[in-house]
């Protein structure tokens, strides 16, 4: 990738500007819409004094909401530190007092457990700028600038934030280009926390090329036969999920049948894959059909650092491949 992820949203928002760009449980959004919401949080956290190298938390509810102020915040060169309005309070407001953010955009219920901490701004009032004169921020940022930082599962008994840059955002979707062809006719899920760096691939993996990211409600990504439901109704092309969330959601796409779906891949991340998990799978979806991709990474790396394409010859293995490194990453680790 040439551009940063962010310069590829923005790129869209100019040049496919009716383009769906995100569809939630209550809209879809066009991406000229998602920019002018953006431009509207941008605008507000300015008057509040953030500047660019500043860090704002960030813990809103998967919608509109969320990807609007995550664009807005970057936009402005600072960084979001996420915090899951479904985490435990003690570490969302352990997460706080650590990064100590410029301020806050969170909902209600993270922000009862902040005691003080720093600054909260009420998620509607980010948005009250919208439909008025707002101007939209120049690019401030370079390749060094921290993007976002996230904080990890703390097996070492405390967890920690690591900052991740454009620059590396835009080395993880240069490496994966050619491989998964990301374009304007794809549409994929935000099916993860964006506290857990997944989601970083399964946002701008859309936004960045164009495509529409759709976000399931609490319910339909909790519920495996709405989950699969709602794959066909959406006509999702690309599909990231963790082992164990595929463990409980495969049966019932399984069940669905593959012509009522779009599905042309599934990435899998985060942690070990079983290839017995996959076998009832490939018979339903071949895999000249729709792609299973194995990808390993840490954080620190920018979520994937390698990457396998399962072949059929795999689904007798007891190990877990995890293919070559992604062109580039070698110097990088």
């Amino acid at each position: 990738m040439a551009t940063f992820p962010i310069d590829g949203f923005r790129n869209h928002a100019e040049t496919r500007p009716n383009s769906p760009a995100l569809r939630d449980g209550r809209s879809e959004i066009t991406y000229r819409g998602l920019q002018t919401r953006a431009d509207a949080v941008s605008s507000t956290l300015r008057a509040h004094g953030v500047v660019a190298g500043d860090r704002v938390a960030l813990g809103l509810e998967p919608g509109g909401d969320l990807i609007a102020a995550m664009i807005g915040i970057l936009q402005l060169g600072a960084a979001y530190v996420p915090v899951d309005p479904r985490a435990p309070k003690r570490r969302n407001r352990m997460i706080l007092q650590d990064c100590a953010p410029r301020l806050a955009l969170l909902d209600r219920g993270v922000e009862a457990g902040t005691d003080g901490v720093c600054p909260v701004i009420n998620p509607m009032d980010a948005t009250d700028a919208i439909g008025s004169a707002v101007d939209r921020p120049q690019a401030a940022w370079t390749a060094e600038t921290t993007a976002y930082v996230i904080y990890t599962s703390g097996t070492t008994g405390r967890p920690k934030g690591v900052p991740v840059s454009h620059g590396s955002m835009r080395a993880l979707f240069a490496a994966t280009e050619t491989a998964f062809h990301f374009g304007p006719d794809d549409r994929g899920v935000l099916y993860h926390s964006h506290a857990f760096d997944f989601s970083v691939w399964e946002i701008w993996s859309m936004l960045a090329y164009g495509g529409c990211l759709c976000i399931p409600d609490y319910r339909q990504k909790t519920t495996a036969s709405e989950f699969a439901d709602f794959l066909a109704v959406h006509r999702i092309t690309v599909l990231n999920q963790t082992p164990s969330s595929f463990g409980l959601n495969a049966p019932e796409i399984v069940a669905l049948g593959a012509e009522k779906t779009a599905l042309r891949v599934v990435v899998f991340g985060g942690e070990r894959l079983n290839m017995a998990l996959l076998q009832s799978w490939v018979e339903a979806f071949p895999l000249d059909r729709v792609a299973m991709i194995n990808m390993y990474g840490i954080t620190e790396t920018t979520v994937h650092s390698s990457c396998y394409r399962v072949r059929r010859t795999d689904l007798n293995r007891t190990d877990s491949p995890i293919g070559q490194m992604l062109p580039g990453f070698q110097t990088r680790l």
